[in-house]
């Protein structure tokens, strides 16, 4: 599909939806798609050194096998 049919679909949708919610929801995802931020940046710097932290541990192989984590929190054998 060529992009001049992929836009006369989309408009073709727009034009056809009368539901704002479903509007609203498109424009938002249509200006996340846009958006050239990295999800990293909209982390705390907590959150950041939360996962650089994980990261470290899982590459030195300190982790937990799910099969553990799920007998220990679940009780699940």
């Amino acid at each position: 599909m060529s992009v001049t049919e992929l836009k006369n679909s989309l408009t073709e949708l727009i034009n056809t939806t009368d539901d704002a919610d479903t509007l609203e929801q498109m424009i938002a995802f249509y200006r996340q798609l846009r958006n050239d931020d990295d999800w990293w940046d909209e982390l705390s710097t907590e959150q950041q050194a939360l996962i650089k932290n994980g990261s470290s541990q899982a590459a030195e192989g300190q982790i937990v096998s799910k099969e553990h984590v799920r007998e220990a929190v679940f009780r699940i054998p």
